[in-house]
């Protein structure tokens, strides 16, 4: 028990030392003290040139100058720096307090020892060090070693840490350099690995023209003199096209195809709740047509004259629990059209398939390469989009909007018009989720990227092959 007791004692002793080593400085304090040290740096800066008013030259006179001299110039920045520190860091050591002062005191007797020749240059302070205890009984050179040596260790026990802080700061630095070497050793590995897939696919192609025009030659020896010369004609051709007449896309039969019905329930009761709940809220409105489409019903209805639309719009919760459905949609207006529509989920959904949106004649138009497959409207009217319009183009929705299911339909779109000569793909999944199931399609120019870092390689890449290209 004595022994427990005894450490306990012990324990609060060290913790006790160790409060005294340093003072804490928390929330508003941490702050007031700093500033307190930068603005008397700033008043005997001001007062020193003297710019602080009459009151400022007479403290500079009969304070500063008296009691430290030519000191001044030292104090200010070792104010400012104690300033900084205050601010900065959460806590201040006590002995870093003493070893500034320490510094402080052997400079400004530096001052006595050196300029101090009949005219006091350090005030009363440095003299009483310098040239009353240290000159008077010591020579002078011994006295100024003795100061500098003072001073040396003194600045060592204070700067320490921040010369710590610049090694840590150059330490920083070479580490960003050399991460950026390695970046730029891996762009050049993009520039490599995309350089030789064009390599590949130009050997590919002179292969393919060189195949058919041997062909050729055997048919047109066979022929007349002028069926020869147009089938020599007929051999200069560009290799890129030789490639996409021999490539053949994959049968649509892989894709699903539309299956199920849309159910919607009580398509008049529904209408008359959407009419009777709008009367109800002072609203009256003439119902029009009802389109079905795959997954939502539009109730078409054209409000009477001097109704306000946000005024239809700001009843959509209203509305939602008349019709027992989970959300709805107003679309006021119908885009082209003088009626407001109100989409309300179907009881059961209708799949869409990829493979039937694909075997439409609007998507084989051979003309537009770059066409995709959006879906099916409302109306049931399938919808294509034409990428080669779009500078740019924003993906978003909530979780299970189906942004995934897009992306995957506009890749498989253009994967079944284009061959890998005409089409490259530059694909990016730090999920390593969406995007592993195309690694082995021929028209990658490198093989998926996982690595972020990676990734804005790859697209300063590409946006030096579109300055390339706008120089061309």
């Amino acid at each position: 028990m004595a022994k427990k007791k005894t450490s306990k004692k012990t324990e609060s002793n060290i913790s006790r030392l160790r409060a005294l080593r340093s003072i804490n400085l928390t929330g508003g304090n941490k702050y007031v003290t700093g500033g307190v040290y930068l603005l008397v740096s700033f008043f005997i800066f001001m007062a020193a040139l003297g710019i602080a008013g009459p009151r400022g030259d007479i403290f500079y006179e009969r304070v500063i100058f008296q009691f430290i001299g030519y000191g001044w110039i030292i104090l200010i920045p070792l104010l400012i720096v104690t300033g900084v520190w205050v601010l900065r860091e959460k806590e201040v050591s006590i002995r870093d307090g003493i070893s500034m002062f320490m510094l402080f005191l052997s400079l400004n007797a530096i001052i006595d020892i050196i300029f101090s020749r009949g005219v006091n240059q350090s005030g009363w302070l440095g003299k009483v060090i310098g040239s009353d205890l240290l000159v008077s009984n010591f020579d002078r050179p011994f006295s100024l070693i003795l100061m500098s040596g003072i001073a040396i260790i003194a600045g060592f026990i204070v700067f320490d840490p921040e010369f710590r802080a610049f090694k840590k700061i150059k330490e920083e630095i070479e580490e960003r350099m050399e991460e950026r070497a390695e970046e730029k050793e891996e762009e050049q590995n993009i520039d490599e690995q995309v350089e030789k897939a064009f390599e590949k696919n130009e050997e590919e192609s002179r292969s393919a023209v060189a195949h058919i025009a041997s062909d050729e030659k055997k048919s047109a020896s066979r022929s007349k003199d002028k069926k020869k010369k147009e089938s020599e004609d007929d051999m200069i051709m560009d290799s890129r096209a030789v490639f996409a007449s021999s490539y053949v896309a994959p049968p649509l039969s892989l894709l699903g195809v539309s299956s199920g019905k849309p159910s919607t329930g009580d398509i008049k009761g529904n209408a008359n709740i959407i009419q009777r709940t709008l009367a109800n809220f002072g609203i009256a409105v003439e119902m029009d047509e009802i389109s079905i489409g795959p997954t939502v019903t539009r109730y078409a209805m054209k409000p009477a004259q001097g109704v306000r639309l946000s005024k239809i719009a700001s009843l959509q919760n209203e509305l939602a629990l008349a019709l027992a459905a989970k959300s709805i949609r107003i679309e006021a207006p119908i885009p082209g059209r003088s009626l407001v529509g109100i989409e309300v989920p179907n009881t059961q959904k209708s799949k869409i398939g990829l493979g039937s949106l694909l075997a439409e004649d609007e998507f084989k138009d051979p003309s537009k390469p770059l066409l995709v497959s959006l879906g099916k409207g409302v109306s049931g009217r399938s919808y294509f989009a034409n990428i080669g319009r779009m500078p740019h183009a924003l993906i978003a929705g909530a979780t299970g909007a189906g942004k995934s299911v897009t992306i995957h339909n506009i890749i498989m779109s253009l994967l079944y018009k284009n061959g890998p000569d005409m089409l490259r793909f530059i694909m990016v999944d730090p999920k390593r989720v969406e995007m592993t199931l195309y690694k082995k399609i021929p028209h990658l120019l490198t093989p998926v990227i996982t690595d972020p870092k990676k990734a804005v390689l790859a697209l300063k890449w590409a946006v030096k092959e579109m300055e390339r290209r706008y120089d061309v």
